[in-house]
Order: C-alpha cells, then structure tokens, then sequence
C-alpha cells in the first residue's frame, strides 16, 4: 500500500494536465482554421457565381427594358407590329449556381429574388415559344402548292400576319414589366449586402 501510494503522489499530473489541454486547444485551432478557409472557398464560389448571375441580368435587363415599350404601343395601336423583337432573354445562370451548390452559400434574401427572376424569365421564353410556334403552325397550315402570301389572301386567312394575339402582347408586357422591378430590387439588394465584391457597372436601371 505504501508503495502504490508512493507511486501515485509521483506522477506529474499538472503537466499531464498541460499537455492535453495544449492537445484539445491544437485540434481545436485545427478545426478552426479548417472551418474558415471552407467558409472562404464558399464565399469565394457565392462571389464568382454570383457575379456571373448579375451579368446575365445586366444584358437581360438592356433586352427587355428596349422591348417593353414597343410591345406597349403595339398593344396600345400607337405602332405597327414589326415582330417580336430579339426577345430570347438568357437564363442559364441560376440553374449553373445551383448545381455547383454555390446557391447555398448565398444570403437567403437574394436566393429568393434570382429564384423569382429566373422563373419569370422562363414564363418570358415560354410564352415566346408559343407565340412563334403559333405563327409557323399558321404558315404550315396554308396550301404548299401555292404561294404562301396568295393562299393566305384567297382564304382570307391575313390574322396570323397581323401580328400576335393581344393576350400574348399582354402577359409579355406584364412580364417584363416583373421583370425590370426585380432586376432593380436584385441590383439594391447586391449593392447593400456585397458592397464593391460583387460589380454592377452598366446597369440598365442606373
């Protein structure tokens, strides 16, 4: 018993002591360190994906804000109708964001606006595909044999000339009109949260 006593009073427990906590604070730097550079490779992926989502917004944004006021005086018979106008928009930024998982790492209130324009942008392309392939299934439909413009006079069938129908004319303006006031709440959000890391210059709403 004197022995085992003796042996115990011997062990130098506070340096024992000292060691694992110096241990635990290494792993615990460790960890630390590793967990901020993760933090700051995602920020720098949000940052660059980000950057690429408002650029295509940037350009979307000059395409629409120089249609919506042609589509407006054709719906409002102030203008003839000269076409569609170049109204493919891009909108392949956000599906890329996402499938890098570089969506994640964005502040939340800014997911949720390029979410709403990319889905606007979508009803914007779908309601133009429908409207062409309208015009080319009308043009389709006239007798082959014959020269599409006489067909089209012999059967009195001009109305698919005459330009898109004005329910078309009126969901596409009210499109692009969500459109431009989301480009705008993305452009004051961006500029409020990421201040100069993130480049708005020639923005169409400035």
């Amino acid at each position: 018993m004197l022995s085992s006593k003796t042996g115990s009073n011997n062990i130098p427990w506070k340096i024992l002591s000292i060691e694992a906590i110096l241990v635990v604070l290494s792993v615990l730097l460790a960890l630390g360190l590793n967990s901020w550079r993760e933090g700051r490779a995602h920020q720098d992926l949000a940052q660059r994906v980000l950057q690429t989502v408002v650029d295509e917004t940037i350009e979307n944004c000059h395409t629409v804000q120089e249609l919506l006021p042609y589509h407006r005086s054709v719906f409002a018979l102030e203008s003839e109708y000269e076409g569609l106008g170049e109204v493919f928009i891009r909108n392949d930024a956000w599906p890329s964001a996402q499938s890098t998982g570089a969506s994640h790492h964005l502040e939340y209130e800014v997911a949720v606006i390029i979410g709403s324009i990319h889905a606007l942008q979508n009803q914007h392309q779908r309601l133009v595909e429908a409207g062409i392939a309208a015009v080319y299934n009308a043009a389709s439909s006239l007798d082959p044999r014959l020269e599409r413009f006489e067909q089209a006079i012999r059967d009195d069938r001009t109305d698919w000339l005459a330009g898109p129908h004005p329910m078309m004319l009126a969901d596409l303006i009210r499109i692009q009109s969500n459109l431009l006031e989301e480009y705008e709440r993305l452009f004051n959000l961006i500029e409020e949260l990421y201040g100069d890391a993130i480049v708005i210059s020639g923005s169409c709403l400035n």
